[in-house]
């Protein structure tokens, strides 16, 4: 038996997330609406209950409306809300039964509404692709670095790469200092010209380019779950961190910089300030993300901040009606003029694609 929550349900998406052990911010109802009201879809909670437990998946589902779907009837696809997600469970005993039976229930909700495709990002902490694949197509995608915050502070100073240690010391040395800054509009102000910068000097694809207004949002539904950080030189604040907590997990969710300091240290101060915080707060895990691109130069610097400390990221794709995903794909390879479906593209669903 299933349900399907929207936005309006908020008060019992809460209270459905509150009998789940392994869920973070990313499943919650003010985290979706974000994004929701980011235009990235209609945001929702299926909840598929069997007679031990129960499974929930928080979902955007976005209307197939490309200018050359020309279908007969509306169609949709589904995404994981930006960061991670996916389903996971109330219990861990009989989780692979709760999980088949929610397999086949998602895959009867989506064929009776229209739902064509499935992209998950699965959540990296919590593993909850682990029983996924007998339904949907599983992959490892990329490592990402976390602090064990249950570590001494001894040890997380420790850990950290000599590198790291020298540019800390040396930010210090510089007179950088560490604000936990006001949670207002002036912050936000603050930390979005430098966001808008970092997004440039990083050649980042154009959804990246949050507008000033969706970080307004995110300080508004997430003043209980976010912090902001700043690293100052004197009045002057040259790079920022936008935080994510819930439980036990605290998250390194947006960075911006002023690249003009970048030379003092200002992020290796930030990241290691804050992961004191994190402890002191009572969170169990800081977790930093990945790269860009797999190992590339950040997911380097971000794994020097604890050695060792990985965890494997993975994501899922799920064709839910084949017919009319071909029948997209085939108008899609019409629209670019291309012959074949090209194999170098490693992109889901690929009718979205801009080629």
């Amino acid at each position: 038996m299933y349900s399907i929550l929207s936005l309006a349900d908020s008060h019992d998406w809460t209270e459905a997330l509150s009998e789940i052990i392994a869920h973070d911010v990313y499943y919650l109802p003010e985290y979706c609406r974000v994004f929701q009201e980011n235009g990235d879809g209609t945001a929702c909670l299926f909840i598929s209950k069997g007679s031990s437990g129960y499974v929930v998946y928080p979902f955007l589902k976005r209307e197939i409306d490309l200018p050359f779907a020309n279908l007969s009837k509306k169609y949709f696809d589904i995404i994981t809300p930006y960061g991670y997600g996916g389903p996971t469970c109330s219990i861990d005993e009989c989780k692979s039964k709760l999980m088949q039976d929610f397999g086949r229930e998602f895959h009867e909700y989506c064929m009776d509404n229209g739902i064509v495709s499935e992209f998950v990002r699965f959540h990296p902490i919590i593993q909850n692709q682990e029983y996924c694949s007998d339904f949907m197509e599983v992959a490892y995608n990329r490592d990402t670095a976390y602090i064990d915050l249950s570590q001494s502070e001894d040890e997380i100073w420790n850990n950290m790469s000599s590198t790291h240690r020298n540019r800390v010391r040396k930010a210090r040395t510089e007179g950088l200092t560490v604000e936990n800054a006001a949670a207002c509009q002036a912050s936000i102000d603050l930390f979005y010209e430098m966001y808008i910068k970092t997004m440039i000097k990083n050649n980042a694809e154009q959804y990246y380019f949050f507008s000033r207004e969706f970080f307004y949002r995110m300080l508004h539904h997430l003043k209980d779950s976010s912090s902001l950080f700043f690293v100052k030189l004197g009045s002057k604040v040259i790079s920022g961190v936008y935080l994510l907590h819930h439980g036990e997990k605290l998250h390194y969710h947006f960075n911006a910089s002023d690249t003009d300091y970048l030379r003092y240290g200002s992020n290796n101060l930030l990241i290691y300030e804050t992961a004191l915080w994190g402890k002191e707060q009572g969170y169990s895990v800081y977790h930093l993300g990945g790269g860009y691109t797999g190992e590339d130069k950040l997911f380097r610097f971000k794994r020097k901040f604890s050695r060792n400390n990985l965890f494997k990221f993975y994501i899922g794709k799920k064709v839910h009606n084949t017919k009319v995903y071909k029948t997209l794909c085939s108008k899609w390879r019409e629209h670019w003029g291309i012959d074949e479906e090209p194999g170098d593209i490693n992109y889901f669903p690929l009718y979205r694609y801009k080629y």
